[in-house]
């Protein structure tokens, strides 16, 4: 497989092309698994423009929906979308998995508030534990206080986050 149909498929999956994936998947069904220059493999691609269509796709043609780049992100860890967050776990995605920060998708999500706090919240009725530490220490009430973001705080808080 070469540079450029990884970067073709990767980016067609980004976008959400899904007869394009389909296609080429059907090809080279290797391409599931391709790594670009930033370690993401396509799954991770899903991250903004979640289609569950190209999930089931990318899995049936031996993506694991727990992949990790190089500094141990999965899909959960960046995930946009609050609707998708159950079809992940629900599909196998482990919830409590560390990148290598120590940092759960519940933690990191926290940190990354772009979004609102509908993924959090999302990943917290999923079962995510409130109260997991990173590598620091830190834990995703800590953030939300150092943030002073209080529909989090509440949020974590109602779930069962303590200090």
């Amino acid at each position: 497989m070469d540079i450029e149909s990884i970067k073709t498929f990767h980016n067609a999956v980004h976008v959400g092309d899904i007869e394009t994936v389909r296609t080429m998947l059907a090809k080279d069904a290797t391409l599931a698994t391709s790594v670009d220059e930033y370690e993401f493999q396509p799954i991770h691609l899903l991250d903004m423009y979640f289609e569950e269509e190209i999930l089931n796709l990318l899995l049936a043609n031996g993506a694991d929906i727990n992949a990790r780049n190089d500094d141990g992100i999965t899909l959960l860890h960046i995930v946009t979308d609050p609707e998708a967050v159950a079809v992940i776990v629900n599909r196998g995605a482990d919830i409590e998995a560390r990148d290598a920060s120590g940092r759960t998708p519940l933690i990191e999500q926290t940190n990354n508030q772009e979004d609102g706090i509908d993924v959090v919240v999302a990943l917290l009725t999923m079962g995510a534990n409130p109260n997991a530490r990173d590598n620091d220490g830190e834990t995703a009430l800590s953030i939300a206080r150092d943030t002073d973001n209080q529909d989090l705080i509440e949020a974590l808080t109602v779930a069962g986050a303590k200090d």
